[in-house]
């Protein structure tokens, strides 16, 4: 409401009662105009908020025209239609001062889309590849944000799925911090907040602990066709992302697919993902259509290892994956630790593990997995080149080739073995088996032998007639695909 002098407009006689009485001559000289101010949510006709770094001043973001220049103005409006927000090309940063703390922060029931050329009215016609669009940490001052998204949520106010990051590239973020998180997920940290994140780049990203890239604890996001690139874990695991959950949590299940790994490191296990689950026996994560390459776990002081992917203490699903070229002390491609489940139509390639495992390493000496329909191409390790595993392995149809050990077991290395329908042929050695019990069973497999037929029903020695059989040593030449004259 606006208070005018009345007795300081000419002319000006109350006889309607304009201040709220009965009318007759104002005596106060005071007139009340009460109105409403205009709502700036109703300027959001479609739904939607836009943000062009391009344009030369901040309009109201209703349209392309009238832009946002910042997308932190977009993210702190407070208006309930607004369901969308749309980002054109460009870099921008949670803050333009020197403050590290500052992140971006996700919201329920919006979807941030990036990779606008700035005049699209359809969401079809943006392309996230030509129009880069930036999230970056290298804020003023010449500091780097904690985290350049920060999604730092409690268990009575959790963010969802509906809360959506889609077409960004996220650089630059540095979680070197002391206080709480602040050494976690220098791209992104998520702390019961379960977003979709797809169509994304974590590039340049780094942790002091852990999750260069991201960092999810108690948080189940969904995460889909993204590039983890060059990211690190200075102290700990998950270069590329790392999901953790506590004892005291409810449902985990964060779901990564058709990411790519490439060019991270971690120090302690994981160098492009890690999954770690505080002895968890059910619930976990799902990884699946996912490329590891060339990433690296540069130590391993009994955390782990796994220079492509870390599991310990959690059931992880793995299936369709890659790994290619990584390498750690232990578990080149893959380490599993405890209540590991194993891996289906995986290909380990060219991986290298300088003591167990080149392609995998199983830790659990109690409990068992199960390998089923894999590939081990090339990969080398003093111990088991292709793979080794404490306890039982149930291995089935999976061909090892081209695998080597300096010391036991070049294409497996296994305390027991329950293998069915396998192919190992061309190692530097095949099968090595520590124990000899009943429980050790290998049937209807081709194992190759100096002379005679490895023990069991229906095995052969005879040469599966590889499509391209790969030489022995570290490298990713051949093809274990069968010709059609094989004997298989």
């Amino acid at each position: 409401s606006n208070y005018v002098n009345a007795s300081a407009i000419a002319g000006f006689n109350n006889t309607a009662g304009i201040d709220g009485g009965s009318g007759g001559n104002n005596t106060n000289g005071v007139v009340v105009l009460s109105y409403t101010c205009p709502d700036p949510c109703l300027a959001f006709t479609n739904n939607r908020a836009y943000v062009n770094a391009g344009v030369t001043s901040s309009g109201d973001g209703s349209s392309w025209a009238k832009a946002f220049k910042t997308l932190q103005e977009a993210l702190t409006l407070n208006c309930s239609s607004i369901t969308q927000i749309w980002v054109a090309k460009g870099t921008y940063t949670p803050t333009t001062t020197a403050n590290r703390t500052i992140s971006f922060v996700m919201k329920n029931g919006i979807a941030i889309y990036g990779g606008f050329k700035g005049d699209e009215a359809t969401l079809s016609e943006r392309n996230w590849v030509t129009n880069v669009t930036t999230l970056s940490g290298f804020i003023g001052g010449g500091e780097r944000s904690y985290h350049v998204i920060n999604n730092f949520y409690t268990s009575t106010n959790q963010l969802t799925s509906t809360a959506v990051l889609d077409g960004f590239t996220v650089t630059g973020g540095l979680a070197t911090g002391s206080s709480t998180r602040e050494d976690l997920g220098g791209g992104m940290h998520n702390e019961y907040a379960s977003p979709t994140i797809t169509n994304c780049i974590f590039t340049n990203n780094t942790a002091q602990f852990s999750g260069g890239g991201v960092a999810n604890y108690r948080s189940s996001p969904n995460i889909s066709y993204c590039d983890f690139t060059n990211n690190a874990a200075l102290d700990f695991q998950g270069g590329g992302m790392f999901n953790y959950r506590s004892f005291f949590v409810g449902n985990w299940n964060p779901i990564v697919t058709h990411c790519t790994f490439t060019n991270n490191t971690a120090k302690l296990g994981g160098g492009g993902l890690s999954n770690r689950g505080a002895w968890l026996t059910s619930g976990g994560p799902s990884v699946s259509y996912c490329t590891f390459s060339n990433n690296t776990a540069t130590q391993d002081l009994g955390y782990g290892g796994g220079g492509g992917m870390c599991n310990d203490s959690v059931k992880t699903t793995i299936s369709h994956c890659t790994f290619i070229g990584n390498s750690a002390t232990n578990g080149g491609g893959l380490y599993l630790g405890f209540f590991g489940l194993g891996a289906s139509y995986c290909l380990f390639e060219g991986n290298s593990a300088s003591e167990r495992g080149g392609g995998v390493f199983a830790h659990s000496s109690d409990f068992t997995e199960k390998y089923v329909n894999c590939s081990f191409i090339g990969n080398t390790a003093k111990n088991g080149g292709g793979l080794l595993k404490f306890g039982v392995l149930k291995i089935a149809n999976s061909s090892f080739s081209g695998n080597s050990a300096t010391e036991n077991g070049g294409g497996i290395n296994t305390s027991f073995v329950n293998m069915l329908n396998c192919i190992l042929w061309g190692n530097s050695s095949e099968l090595f088996v520590v124990g000899t019990n009943t429980i050790n069973i290998v049937a209807h497999s081709i194992i190759k032998q100096a002379s005679g037929v490895y023990s069991g029903t229906g095995n052969l020695n005879v040469d599966p007639l590889f499509v391209n059989q790969p030489p022995i040593g570290l490298g990713t030449i051949g093809d274990l695909h069968l010709q059609n004259n094989s004997p298989v």
